[in-house]
């Protein structure tokens, strides 16, 4: 028989990680989840047995679909404003692991080795990657010089494009409608993308409980 466990309620917002991170600790019998409770977005662990809760941070709201589980099972990585961080599951500790002054930074992905953390950050008009040791002895940040190569290409022939669209004698219509189907094409393709790497990086195993 299923069973379903209600873990958050009341009038403020909640969510589980983002899906390509895993929710459930180690034993699948307790849950993270992020809450808004106190006003800002926190990490809760939540007893699947017990319903009891636990807040791991504290302090300025986290990214709310940042949170991931270090292969090391106690330490729960995140972000908040520029930088990266880790709060330890027993201790409730936070520690800053790098931070990018200035920045604003995205979901957090670790190496399978725990050993690097990689995070997209975006500081005015420039884009990149933040990437740190785990320990936090090594930071850099890597620009997205061939993004922003290409962006800058498509600018500077947005004129002759536009000229030569012009002169072909296709409508405004026809443009704007291929335009459209290139872009609904390209999120739908992303779509299918995430979600077979997602079954194909976490696919899901028997409940040993019912060997099914």
């Amino acid at each position: 028989m299923t069973q379903v466990t209600q873990v958050t309620s009341g009038s403020n917002p909640s969510n589980a990680t983002y899906f390509l991170q895993q929710s459930f600790l180690p034993g699948d019998r307790d849950i993270l989840v992020i809450t808004y409770e106190a006003g800002k977005p926190q990490i809760v662990e939540v007893s699947l047995d017990t319903g009891a809760r636990r807040q791991l941070t504290s302090g300025p709201g986290i990214h709310p679909f940042s949170a991931a589980q270090h292969p090391g099972d106690q330490e729960i990585v995140y972000t908040r404003r520029d930088g990266l961080y880790a709060v330890h599951r027993a201790t409730r500790e936070e520690r800053t692991i790098a931070r990018a002054e200035g920045a604003s930074v995205g979901e957090c992905s670790i190496s399978p080795d725990g050993e690097w953390l990689t995070a997209a950050f975006r500081r005015g008009e420039e884009r990149g990657l933040l990437v740190a040791a785990w320990d936090g002895s090594e930071v850099r940040t890597i620009a997205y010089f061939l993004e922003n190569t290409v962006f800058l290409l498509i600018g500077l022939q947005a004129e002759w494009i536009l000229q030569d669209v012009k002169e072909g004698g296709t409508s405004a219509g026809r443009v704007v409608a291929v335009c459209l189907l290139t872009l609904l094409v390209a999120v739908v393709l992303r779509m299918v993308w995430v979600f077979f790497a997602r079954y194909l990086l976490i696919r899901p195993s028997a409940d040993p409980t019912t060997v099914r």
